[in-house]
């Protein structure tokens, strides 16, 4: 069944040219040579009905009826396009988007006639004020920007070789900063043009894809080809900002950090610290204020800490590297992390005292300086954990203190707790004796003079670096530029010299040459990718990027840029290997630890390319070889006469290269190009969950009635403008974390979470912006903004009818297209509920604690164990879930409900578990299963029966950590853990009796993972079992997966030993036993 369909522009790539997009052309503009003026092309910013934009480009060659028919705000369908990647180097981009499209000699071009979705009439990307100094720095693209106009000059007229030029200046604000704008020549005139029209008290405007500059050192706002100014547009933007400039109180143009204190209120009441700590279940959790004294600094060996620069989290120091390795951090090396304040006090009132953490922020705002600003004042980097004197000014000083009243306090009654905001006390407020505090601080600043030498201790303190004004701007410091020859910042990269094997702790300055990844022989690319990187002597290597590191690589690194590189390991070619790409026996392999810096290049010092050509006498001799890559000329056409855009004459043959493998139609068609995609097949819902392997990414159709909405699941969020995807609420504004950056005025977006039904089941699908919008006839945005008790449920759902015939396309669990039924043979004899009792079973991945008990999952138990006390009492069952999706989850049964399971339950056997509890653990909860925040716990109402024919769900499912993070796990107690490894030195199986005079079993043992080896001991019965099952091992090396396994410290040496639900598996049948073996015998091989 064929159906027409629009490609969404987040879609399209560079593997085919069949596209058809339904677009809106937003802006267009003319390239034009800047000195010859001639005549490139046209340039378009389009936009579809996500609101997602691409630039779109047109040759010169191709514009002519492209040029008759163009007109900004018009809807068109464009077809036969071709997709490129920006190579990186590109400047003043008008969208923030990796690909850009051209027009060809096949491009339609044609006005849309149809009645299709609402493509809205602009789409921005909005930025932040405060994000201004930043972007000012970035020349790669250019931005959007919302505010209202104020201080507009009059038309500046200058004349500059004869030749008059204009130009306007005023500025944006947003009510608390302001941007200063120029626009130049006849746009700045047509733009004053349209103010002058307008109440100039009154205008609100967004610049779009404006040029950002420095003009003097302050950040700037220009004209470029590209920019729009739309003044007072219907955009929710613009509504937001006038909604939020009327509610406000007037506020002066530039924030000063004064006026932002004082617009704090001050605390109705401070509590004291007796009630604070007698009685914190009374108090709510969050803010709490207090007037105390400091005492004193308590531990002043910390005083401060490294702060991860992607992720905000503390890092560990581990192997002399500075490490994000704490739960839920980006595992990254952060080679130069920002160091913050963090210092730990007693204060106390009349009534008692407690322990305060001071922020980072505070302790700045109160001294004036910065962890980085004291380390520079020190005379010896030796020096730098000495804590500083100037700390001690906070001691014996009275604050009114606003604390956070974590979990902690309320419920456990800890008395440490942090500072949201700090105010001086008003006692201190009152003396107003400039002499008094002049004094203190000539004081403080002579003493850390006459360290200096003698020669300074009659002269007048450096006023410069004087603290005796409370609101201080940090000093700027300007950027280093890294230059790899200056050997008083860091020795020099060397040149790429590979004699060594194994890991390599050496720097290497290199240009990144070539990106490319290997593909099957169908033409499906793998995740990991190839590098090839030269130096300064046009030396080349081969570099390979694994799977596991690949995206994280991936965008550190442009080709044609340059980097250094360091902490990779270089590993030989196996005999076997065949195509090499250089002639080198060896080859460099990245891991998670592999640290890229991109460095500044002179374009001189480093070529652009390097070859290593052969004569043409050669091509017998090298065509009969397999180890390299040659090339031979396959197919050509003769020569023919062309003129290029210039008007100049030339010549022109095409040829086609290959090494061999075009001979295999499959690869032939990924190679070139011309891949036919594969037709949407058309499925029941009984058969989409029987299909295979082969289906995963494919995409299929099927004719289905939306029947209801899983309500535990939110139906909107809110986007990126940029990349589209879910951003967080931060302060001051949300925040993308993939982009980095904030969002001042994010999109709404649907993402409703529904169930399905045919005539052969039910399924639960997601239902994107797109699709949504398909059904309702409208977006997000109007819905929230139309959200009363007529449109919506007690659970905030929208009363929208999505119960109708439709056809939906399903990509990996999601409907990626939806569209009208065109088929009238639907069953449905069925009456149509909405509730919970119509949804086949959830995937562990859904489920929320406190939101319902009308759960059902299809699982298998993976485990079974009893909980027993320390009078050996069973107190009741846990049990392993795991679902089709690879999902686990922890199971618990209490004691009053065991002989309703525990004779139902086998392990290894899967179930329909339907009507239970999920809950939250305790945050005191030691030993966890696996990093999971949430169990479910088994009642007198849930229903457990067997579930037959469901093979597909995993017997096993392990989430291996590396053994070399066994000592950070050990020292945080929070988690059990999956190893896997080879067993080495096996010591025989030991009897001990314990305190109890109990005869007890330990066996102890090494395993190695390629890289790390951990020591392992098991007791008891484990000890005996796998004593037994090693020496019955048939296969060499034995390799061991220890699920659930206890990493701790025994005798100040990391250990892993087993714990209740630990469970062993020797030689099992899996990837990483594998994988680990194939390394053993290639490094065996190697060896000899």
């Amino acid at each position: 069944m064929e159906m027409k369909l629009y490609d969404p522009i987040s879609d399209i790539d560079s593997t085919t040219y069949d596209w058809v997009c339904r677009v809106r052309v937003q802006s267009f503009w003319k390239g034009l040579n800047r000195e010859t003026k001639e005549f490139w092309g046209i340039n378009m910013v389009i936009i579809d009905d996500s609101n997602s934009r691409i630039h779109a480009f047109t040759s010169a060659k191709y514009c002519d009826e492209v040029l008759k028919k163009i007109k900004e705000g018009a809807i068109y369908i464009v077809s036969n396009i071709k997709v490129k990647e920006y190579l990186g180097s590109e400047k003043f981009r008008a969208v923030r988007n990796k690909k850009h499209v051209f027009f060809t000699p096949h491009t339609k071009f044609e006005l849309d006639e149809t009645m299709g979705l609402k493509i809205e009439k602009f789409a921005f990307d909005l930025f932040h004020f405060d994000e201004i100094e930043k972007l000012a720095n970035d020349e790669r693209f250019l931005i959007d920007m919302v505010g209202k106009v104020k201080n507009i000059q009059e038309l500046i007229k200058t004349t500059k070789n004869e030749e008059e030029k204009t130009r306007l200046k005023f500025d944006i604000s947003n009510g608390r900063s302001t941007v200063p704008v120029t626009l130049f020549d006849t746009f700045g005139e047509d733009v004053e043009k349209e103010f002058l029209k307008r109440d100039i008290n009154n205008i609100l405007i967004i610049i779009c894809c404006a040029k950002v500059g420095r003009y003097e050192g302050v950040p700037h706002l220009s004209n470029y080809p590209a920019t729009r100014v739309y003044i007072n547009p219907e955009h929710y933007s613009v509504h937001e900002l006038k909604k939020s400039w009327t509610e406000s109180t007037k506020v002066p143009e530039k924030m000063h950090v004064e006026t932002e204190e004082h617009k704090v209120d001050t605390p109705k009441k401070n509590f004291t610290i007796k009630e604070i700590t007698s009685e914190p279940g009374k108090l709510f959790e969050g803010p709490v204020w207090c007037e105390v004294t400091v005492k004193r600094i308590n531990d002043k060996s910390n005083w401060y800490f490294r702060k991860c620069t992607g992720c905000e989290l503390e890092l560990d120091c581990v192997n002399e590297k500075f490490k994000c390795s704490r739960p839920n951090g980006c595992g990254r090396i952060i080679p130069y992390p920002d160091k913050r304040f963090r210092i730990c006090t007693l204060c106390s009132d009349s009534t008692g005292s407690i322990s305060i953490i001071f922020s980072d922020y505070e302790i700045t705002r109160l001294i004036g300086k910065t962890v980085t600003d004291l380390h520079a004042e020190f005379a010896d980097e030796a020096e730098e954990e000495k804590f500083p004197n100037i700390l001690n000014s906070i001691v014996k000083a009275k604050y009114t203190i606003q604390l956070y009243m974590g979990e902690e306090n309320i419920k456990n009654g800890s008395t440490v707790f942090e500072a949201k905001e700090i105010k001086q006390a008003q006692e201190k407020a009152d003396n107003f004796d400039p002499n008094v505090a002049a004094a203190d601080e000539i004081e403080e600043l002579s003493m850390i003079n006459a360290t200096e030498g003698d020669s300074n201790l009659n002269h007048t303190p450096n006023t410069e670096n004087s603290t005796n004004t409370k609101f201080r701007a940090r000093k700027i410091t300007e950027v280093v530029t890294f230059n790899a020859a200056d050997t008083t910042i860091a020795k020099p990269p060397k040149i790429i010299k590979l004699e060594k094997l194994g890991d390599c702790q050496e720097r290497i300055k290199v240009r990144v040459i070539r990106l490319w990844r290997g593909a099957t022989r169908a033409g499906v690319e793998f995740k990991n990718f190839n590098l090839i990187l030269m130096d300064d002597k046009s030396k080349r290597v081969h570099a390979f990027v694994p799977t596991k590191c690949a995206d994280e690589i991936e965008d550190k690194i442009t080709v044609g840029k340059t980097y250094v590189i360091k902490n990779f390991a270089v590993q030989l070619y196996s005999a076997t290997e065949k195509f090499r790409l250089l002639r080198n026996d060896r080859q460099l392999v990245f891991s998670m630890e592999t640290n890229i810096q991109e460095v500044d290049d002179d374009g001189l010092s480093m070529g652009q390319e390097a070859f290593d050509f052969y004569d043409h006498s050669q091509l017998e001799e090298l065509s009969k070889q397999t180890t390299y890559l040659t090339g031979i000329i396959k197919k050509h056409q003769h020569l023919r006469d062309i003129r290029n855009k210039h008007g100049q004459d030339q010549r022109q043959a095409k040829l086609i290269i290959t090494d061999g493998r075009l001979a295999n139609p499959d690869f032939a068609k990924n190679a070139l190009g011309t891949e036919i995609k594969k037709p949407m097949e058309q499925h029941t819902i009984q058969i989409i969950f029987t299909l295979g392997k082969e289906y995963i990414e494919a995409s299929v159709f099927s004719h289905v009635k939306i029947v209801g909405f899983d309500e535990n699941m939110n139906w909107g969020y809110n986007a990126c403008t940029d990349c589209g995807r879910e951003t967080k609420m931060e302060n001051p504004c949300p925040v993308c974390e993939s982009c980095n950056r904030f969002v001042p005025y994010p999109d709404k977006k649907f993402r409703v979470h529904v169930f399905a039904k045919d005539h052969s089941g039910q399924m639960q699908v997601v239902l994107g912006d797109r699709e949504v919008r398909t059904v309702i006839g409208f977006r997000a945005r109007e819905l929230f903004a139309q959200a009363t008790t007529t449109t919506c449920n007690t659970e905030g759902i929208p009363a929208i009818n999505l119960s109708s015939n439709m056809q939906v396309v399903l990509r990996d669990g999601e409907v990626r297209t939806i569209t009208g039924s065109r088929a009238s043979d639907l069953a449905d004899e069925e009456k149509i509920h909405t509730n919970m009792d119509e949804i086949p079973y959830q995937m562990i991945s859904n489920l929320r604690p406190q939101t319902t008990t009308a759960w059902r999952l299809k699982v298998r138990v993976t485990r079974v164990w009893q909980a027993i006390d320390w009078q050996g009492n069973t107190v009741g069952i846990n049990l392993i879930f795991v679902d089709e999706l690879g999902g686990r989850i922890h199971a618990w049964i209490a004691a009053a409900n065991m002989n309703q399971f525990q004779n139902l339950i086998t392990e290894g056997q899967t179930y329909n578990v339907h009507n239970f509890v999920v809950r939250q653990y305790g945050s005191m909860q030691t030993y966890r299963c696996f990093q999971n925040d949430v169990f479910i716990q088994l009642y007198h109402l849930t229903n457990l029966f067997v579930a037959e024919g469901v093979d597909y769900i995993q017997r096993h499912v392990f989430h291996f950590t590396d053994l070399s993070a066994i000592m950070h796990v050990a020292r945080e107690r929070n988690f059990l853990i999956d190893v896997v490894g080879i067993v080495q030195q096996v010591q025989p199986l030991s009897t001990y009796r314990n305190k109890y005079n109990e005869l007890k079993y330990s066996i102890q043992l090494t395993i190695n993972d390629m890289h790390t080896s951990a020591q392992v001991i098991f007791y008891d019965e484990m000890a005996q079992s796998f004593d037994q099952e090693v020496h019955n091992a048939g296969q060499h090396p034995v390799i061991v997966i220890i699920a659930s396994v206890k990493a701790t410290l025994i005798q100040g040496e990391e250990k892993l030993t087993n714990y209740p639900p630990t469970r062993f598996f020797i030689n099992l049948n899996h990837e990483a036993v594998q994988d680990l073996r194939d390394a053993f015998r290639l490094a065996n091989r190697r060896l000899h």
